[in-house]
């Protein structure tokens, strides 16, 4: 009837404020690099995307949601973490927020979330279901740069990548990572790379200018059953606009989606205009909380108040 999981994380407490407010907030924490900071248990992680929450609404499920409700606090309180988050529901789910609010669940909002809600089987298909507008757009600015990029795919199965190779994808990471306001976290670790390839439901994207040069721009993709979702980038800032790199991660995402198979993509936070170019639809989400840290959140308040912004409340 109800099946979700949990994971206890270090959050800031501005990851879904406004970037205006996080880039202030990163200035404090240059040398106070925990300030705002709380020890969360989370729904889901802070590498997933999607819908969390299996909630079968034909029996008693607001009973069942109350056990888990529990169980959560129970766990949160093993693990020492405080407070409870519990995110990505639809924005329009009047009953559930309802019930959560029940529960003392505090609703805030977060930033949207992009999807392809459907997967085109060709081209043809796809840019007949784009505007004219962004026909024009894909094939000017798109599909032009296809044959610039060698393609690689990374996965359980493929070669084993060096260290000094997964270096160079950290460091196209950190380079995003560390300019990246729109949704606030902790960077990945450099090992990161090496454990997803552990793994038969990630994979790596490298894209690069010739067979033997090194990446300019990469992607970590998860592989659902029927859904893909690009979840990390790595970018040289030097082929951005010259070879329109980003897009093209983009574009070999939508590629791969089709190769696997995938019903829909699911292509996260951010970057909602290029996102949108290529077909993705903004789903207003929800986020509830409990147990919100009144200081951090009065700090952030009067933060967001001198850039004339809203507070996110956690």
């Amino acid at each position: 009837m109800l099946a979700t999981f949990f994971t206890a994380a270090l959050w800031k407490a501005d990851m879904m404020s406004p970037a205006a407010v996080s880039e202030r907030v990163e200035e404090q924490r240059v040398g106070d690099p925990y300030r705002l900071t709380s020890l969360t248990f989370g729904m889901g992680s802070l590498l997933t995307e999607g819908d969390h929450l299996h909630l079968d609404r034909d029996g008693p499920w607001r009973a069942a949601l109350a056990l888990v409700l529990a169980a959560a606090a129970r766990e949160a309180a093993h693990a020492g973490a405080d407070p409870i988050v519990l995110r990505d529901f639809d924005a329009g789910d009047a009953e559930l927020e309802d019930a959560l609010g029940q529960g003392g669940f505090t609703r805030t909002t977060m930033p949207d979330s992009l999807a392809m809600d459907s997967v085109a089987p060709s081209d043809d298909l796809w840019l007949a279901g784009l505007s004219q507008r962004g026909r024009i757009h894909q094939r000017r600015e798109v599909l032009c740069w296809d044959d610039a990029f060698s393609v690689e795919v990374l996965d359980e199965r493929s070669r084993v990548p060096s260290d000094q190779e997964l270096a160079h994808l950290h460091a196209l990471y950190a380079n995003v990572a560390s300019r990246g306001r729109e949704l606030n976290t902790f960077a990945l670790p450099p090992g990161i790379w090496r454990e997803m390839l552990a793994h038969p439901c990630w994979e790596l994207v490298l894209l690069s200018l010739g067979a033997a040069e090194a990446p300019v721009a990469f992607g970590a993709h998860f592989k659902g059953r029927r859904h893909y979702a690009p979840m990390v980038v790595g970018l040289d800032d030097a082929h951005v606009r010259s070879h329109h790199s980003y897009r093209q991660a983009l574009r070999q995402a939508l590629l791969r989606a089709r190769a696997l198979g995938a019903d829909r993509m699911l292509l996260g936070m951010g970057a909602s205009l290029e996102k949108r170019r290529f077909g993705a639809v903004a789903h207003r989400r929800r986020a509830y909380a409990q147990g919100i840290d009144h200081y951090n959140h009065d700090v952030l308040a009067s933060i967001e108040a001198d850039t004339g912004g809203r507070v996110a409340v956690r």
